[in-house]
């Protein structure tokens, strides 16, 4: 599979995660993943709201990184289990990147969080 030039990644990235030019990115979590071909299932209600990402300039490896923690609000009610995360448009109508991960059960009173230290979100492209 042919790659890209670093400075064509860095481009890329930096274009479509919203840092060049400067663009609103939220980040919105599933209770069924996405794929290529289907938009999955957003989780709604019981005080879940998408949040927005802010991530840095495409590093040497054609990544952007998270610039600061993201936590979403405190669940009010159980929500269904979450099974992966999406980079969207404010709108929610185009999906910039998603990534799955095993089910993780969120009740009452439980905050989602993505840390920098320990749960970062990065998006290479390369």
């Amino acid at each position: 599979m042919a790659g890209l030039p670093l400075a064509r990644a860095q481009a890329i990235a930096n274009s479509e995660m919203g840092v060049s030019p400067a663009a609103t990115r939220i980040l919105r979590l599933y209770s069924v993943a996405p794929t290529t071909t289907t938009a999955g299932t957003e989780i709604s209600g019981s005080g879940y709201a998408a949040q927005t990402i802010v991530l840095g300039t495409a590093d040497s490896t054609g990544t952007c990184n998270q610039t600061a923690d993201i936590n979403f609000p405190a669940a009010t009610a159980t929500w269904p289990n979450i099974v992966a995360w999406a980079i969207t448009d404010n709108a929610g109508t185009t999906m910039f990147t998603f990534s799955t991960f095993g089910s993780l059960p969120v009740v009452t009173g439980s905050i989602v969080q993505f840390l920098i230290a320990t749960n970062p979100i990065a998006v290479q492209y390369s």
